[in-house]
C-alpha cells in the first residue's frame, strides 16, 4: 500500500428530469456512496517532495532548530525531524544517553539512540538506528504528510 496519494477532484452533475414514476421507483432502491479512488503520487511528484522536505531540514538545521537534526548513517549525512524525545540519562560518570523517534529525509521513521562517550580528548558519539513501521506508533501517511508539508511551508513547531 503507497503511503502517499494524491486527492482526485470530480464534478457532480444534476441529472436530467424525470417523469414521476421512475423518480419513485429510484427512491425505493438505495443508494449507496461510491469511495473516491485515490491515486498514489507517481515518482516524479514523490521525488520533488523528497528534495523540498530534504531542503527544509538542511534549512532548519542551519538555524539551529532543536527539533531538526544532521546525523551520519552508514557514513553518509542524513537529515531527521524529531517526533518525540523517548529520553535522556546518565548510565555512568562521563556517559550519558539520549533517545529519539525521528522522521528521516526519505520519509521513514526510525527510533535513534546516541550514546556519548566524555573523553579528554573529546566526545565519542556512538549512534544506532532502528526502522519504526509507523502504524505501530500511531502514524499513518495522512500525518506524516501533514507534518512534512507544514514544515516545507515553514510552520515549525
Amino acid at each position: 500500500m503507497p503511503f502517499f496519494r494524491k486527492n482526485i477532484e470530480f464534478k457532480v452533475v444534476k441529472p436530467a428530469e424525470k417523469p414521476k414514476e421512475e423518480t419513485e421507483e429510484s427512491s425505493k432502491q438505495e443508494t449507496k456512496p461510491t469511495e473516491v479512488k485515490k491515486e498514489p503520487l507517481d515518482v516524479a511528484e514523490l521525488e520533488t517532495l523528497k528534495a523540498q522536505w530534504c531542503k527544509s531540514l538542511m534549512e532548519l538545521v542551519a538555524l539551529g532548530c532543536p527539533n531538526a537534526m544532521k546525523i551520519q548513517q552508514d557514513r553518509v549525512d542524513r537529515y531527521f525531524y524529531v517526533l518525540s524525545r523517548l529520553g535522556e540519562k546518565a548510565l555512568e560518570a562521563g556517559v550519558s544517553s539520549r533517545a529519539f523517534r525521528c522522521l528521516r529525509d526519505d520519509f521513514n521513521v526510525y527510533d535513534v539512540k546516541q550514546t556519548f562517550q566524555f573523553t579528554p580528548q573529546g566526545v565519542i558519539v556512538n549512534t544506532e538506528f532502528q526502522k519504526v513501521d509507523p502504524e505501530k506508533v500511531g502514524l499513518d501517511a495522512a500525518k506524516i504528510m501533514q507534518l512534512v508539508d507544514r514544515i516545507i511551508k515553514g510552520n515549525v513547531p
